[in-house]
This record gives structure tokens, sequence and C-alpha cells, in this order.
């Protein structure tokens, strides 16, 4: 089944009950990264930040958001600012309700390729986790390589600070990206680990990276 838009696949994703069992998973950082890499992680969220901007890509109503906040409570970073967004509106709404008390998490109405209201290089970290956006958005799209691809990674790496991180996992699958200027290619991630992945593949061939099965 292929889907020309991101829209169509997650209403198909929806009216079919195969979105909520992914996208709730408490534990989605533990289960597709080590230990050792969740803390190389925020050791590159924290690093030259005294408090770091954080993105939070398909919230859904804030299970994952709450872990976020829980590892970087676990590490002793307290002072922080974490964006949550998500494009349904009843989640953004009960995640906003769940987070209400707290100062340090924001809710927005956004998709995740959307973000051309934030200026460049003043991101410290962007998770996406277990959203099914962009994994199965890559798996399920009519062209392997689109430009869909090429722009979501291309408007990331915008915002993003120098060496700070793009965190996406799919259930035990992860691709994690930093920040790198010094690479001379149009859009300048290195690949810091990967699993292996169909999705996974799709975004290291526009990345010109080589995928080891």
């Amino acid at each position: 089944m292929n889907f020309k838009k991101i829209e169509d696949l997650l209403r198909f994703l929806k009216e079919n009950g195969n979105w909520d069992s992914v996208y709730e998973h408490s534990n989605a950082l533990e289960v597709a990264l080590t230990s050792q890499s969740i803390d190389d992680i925020f050791g590159l969220i924290t690093k030259d930040s005294s408090a770091p901007l954080i993105y939070e890509s398909g919230c859904g109503s804030g299970v994952t958001t709450a872990q976020i906040c829980s590892d970087l409570s676990e590490r002793g970073i307290n002072k922080y600012r974490l964006v949550a967004h998500d494009v349904r509106k009843s989640l953004v709404e009960l995640a906003r309700s769940r987070f209400s008390d707290n100062d340090n998490v924001g809710l927005e109405l956004r998709s995740g390729s959307d973000y051309s209201d934030i200026p460049d290089e003043s991101v410290d970290g962007i998770f996406s986790l277990n959203t099914m956006v962009p994994f199965l958005h890559a798996y399920y799209c009519v062209e392997k390589d689109s430009q869909a691809h090429r722009d979501y990674l291309r408007e990331t790496s915008r915002v993003l600070t120098e060496e700070k991180p793009l965190i996406l996992t799919y259930l035990w699958k992860s691709l994690v990206l930093v920040k790198n200027s010094k690479i001379d290619k149009d859009i300048p991630f290195r690949v810091k680990l990967y699993s292996n992945h169909p999705a996974v593949e799709i975004f290291l061939k526009v990345l010109d990276e080589p995928f080891k099965k």
C-alpha cells in the first residue's frame, strides 16, 4: 500500500487501530537504545548549554514527553525548555493538561517537518520517538528517496546547533544523527548510530551514507 501524503498514512493508521500501541510506548528510548547511547545523547544535548532547548516531534498525549523529562531529571538537568508538538489537536490538548504544572514543557500543534519559524542553529536536540513519522513515512511513501525526506533532514539540520543530535526511534530500531557543518554535503549530518531497518536505509541513502546489512 502506497501513500502519497503523510496525512493519508496518519489517517490510515488511526482508522485501522495501528497507531497508539506503538505511539504511546512509555520506554521508547530504553527499547531502541543502550543506556550508554542514551547517556551520550543527553551529553550532546547539554554540552555548552546551561538551559538546553529541545523539541519533540510527535509527542502524542505526552507519554514519551514525560520520559524525556524523567531522563533529564535523572541526569540532574532541571533547567531546560522542552517544546513537544503533534499534528493531532486532541492529543496536544491532553498533553498540555498533563504538563500544566511543568514550566519547562510547552505544547504546540505543529508538523514535524514545519520548523520554518524557528531560527537557525537555535535547538539543542530533536526527538521523534515511536511516532511512525518519519519512519513509516519513509517506508510507505511512493518514492523511496523522496524530496520529503530531504526536506525533513535539511530543516532539522538547519535549526540544530552544531554537534547537536536528531534522535529517531521506532520500536527497537533507531537512527541518531549529529549536526556537523564541516561535512561538505547538502545536509550536514554525521551518522552516530543506526539499526538495520528499511526506513533507516532510506534516510542513509538521502544522506549518501552506506547501509551495512
